[in-house]
């Protein structure tokens, strides 16, 4: 399943990047996405790794990701190791008005013979997850002094 989210938001994506760069601090955003370093005090980029869990429901299921794209103020994705199969990718573009366009895009694939059912069942929820998560960062940004 692919889920894409996007806003205009009224920060530069110099600035926008000084929060959305570091899965952690993501994470930190959103009740729903748990994200944890697996090496002590890594910095994120192509090759650091983190636990990424999110909530479906009261069930938090994903796995274990590694950064596979890294360009400063522009693009950071990652992708799964371990466990559930998934994909994010956050994006910066400037704006022609200003400010920014924040687009994240999350795919995601559910193992198992029954996967694809879990997958459709599962949207609806994961699709506001996103959504959520792109209206915390929104938030951050632009509540930002």
């Amino acid at each position: 399943m692919r889920i894409e989210v996007k806003r205009a938001v009224a920060v530069s994506p110099d600035e926008a990047w000084e929060v959305v760069s570091d899965p952690c601090a993501i994470g930190s955003l959103s009740d729903a996405v748990i994200v944890h370093e697996l090496e002590e005090g890594s910095t994120p980029g192509v090759g650091t790794r983190y636990r990424v869990l999110l909530r479906v429901g009261p069930v938090p299921v994903g796995g274990n990701v590694e950064i596979i794209e890294f360009e400063k103020a522009r693009e950071m994705s990652w992708t799964t190791l371990t466990g559930v199969d998934h994909r994010l990718r956050l994006r910066l573009r400037e704006h022609p008005d200003g400010g920014s366009w924040l687009i994240i895009r999350f795919s995601y694939d559910s193992p198992g013979v029954l996967g694809s059912l879990v997958d459709v069942v599962s949207f609806p929820v994961v699709r506001g997850t996103i959504q959520e998560l792109l209206d915390e960062i929104v938030e951050r940004l632009e509540s930002r002094p």
